[in-house]
């Protein structure tokens, strides 16, 4: 990131780095950029443009909208862009030893096993779950009554993923606990925990937990599946 601030624009020799300015000793613009992150970064660009600078709890960040700005982010090097420094709050989500917790050669290892869950042959199937999932929480509805929508959806949402991305067997266990628990592993990613994932506030606290339920519901399965020799997808 030192490499991109003392570069000028977009490597154009006679536009400097635009800087944010504002902001208050040690913890830069910090304040107004955790009370409303989007509306602060949106203030910024309409006073800077596409590319521009701020400091955030002492850290250098810069901000590249526009497709000029986002061609230049996505070419440049790893040795200059190193996507764990940033995504680092993702460790307590996923756990040790998981994706950005990993060297390059054991993420791309780990992405390897996602691939072939979204070729084109699967994505056809996963839209006959969509409608099977669809269906059959339609069908459950009463005539009339009231329900909380964000919680029904979050929960439908839950089981057409896990049943596509992951195995029947989680998605007959969303109602028991794995949507609630995958919830909370949402609620987990916040800007507080982006700076500081591990401070124990209450929404990291039920984070951590959430991700032990989860866990314990997936070794359990494969427990199961070692027990009862079949076939699987």
């Amino acid at each position: 990131m030192d490499n991109i601030l003392n570069e000028t624009a977009l490597g154009q020799p006679d536009i400097p780095l635009p800087k944010l300015t504002g902001g208050i000793p040690l913890l830069g613009h910090a304040i107004p950029f955790v009370r409303d992150p989007v509306a602060f970064l949106e203030d910024g660009r309409r006073r800077n443009g596409d590319l521009y600078h701020f400091k955030l709890l002492g850290l250098n960040a810069v901000l590249f909208t526009g497709l000029e700005a986002h061609d230049y982010y996505f070419r440049r090097p790893e040795s200059e862009l190193d996507a764990r420094e940033v995504y680092h709050f993702t460790i307590p989500i996923f756990g040790k030893g998981v994706a950005y917790d990993t060297p390059p050669d054991i993420f791309a290892e780990q992405l390897m096993f996602l691939f072939p869950a979204l070729t084109k042959k699967h994505m056809q199937r996963y839209a006959r779950i969509m409608y099977d999932e669809t269906t059959k929480f339609v069908d459950a509805l009463a005539d009339e009554g009231e329900l909380d929508l964000p919680h029904e959806m979050n929960e439908l949402t839950v089981k057409i993923a896990s049943r596509c991305l992951i195995c029947e067997e989680v998605r007959d266990r969303v109602s028991t606990g794995f949507a609630e628990a995958y919830h909370e592993l949402q609620n987990g990613i916040n800007t507080l925990g982006f700076f500081l994932p591990n401070l124990p506030i209450p929404a990291h606290i039920r984070r951590d937990r959430a991700r032990r339920q989860i866990v314990g519901i997936l070794e359990d399965i494969m427990a199961q599946r070692r027990r009862n020799a079949g076939k699987h997808d």
